[in-house]
């Protein structure tokens, strides 16, 4: 079993931190290999800001809370 940090830069709010976590577990997971929001994400498309309340990490992150 491999283990895996997640390092950040500087202090953020608790829910940015709570979504950095969630989306780190769906790279690691695999979860964006299936996510309709994938290219949106690795491109930061325009008018792009906030993850979309369906995509696998949000999904995972209010269920996990």
């Amino acid at each position: 079993m491999s283990e895996h940090y997640v390092v950040f830069d500087k202090p953020y709010p608790g829910e940015k931190t709570k979504e950095a976590l969630a989306a780190h577990w769906a790279v690691v997971s695999g979860a964006c290999e299936h996510c309709k929001y994938l290219r949106n994400c690795e491109s930061g498309g325009k008018g792009w800001t906030v993850f979309q309340w369906n995509a696998p990490c949000m999904v995972y992150m209010r269920e996990k809370g």
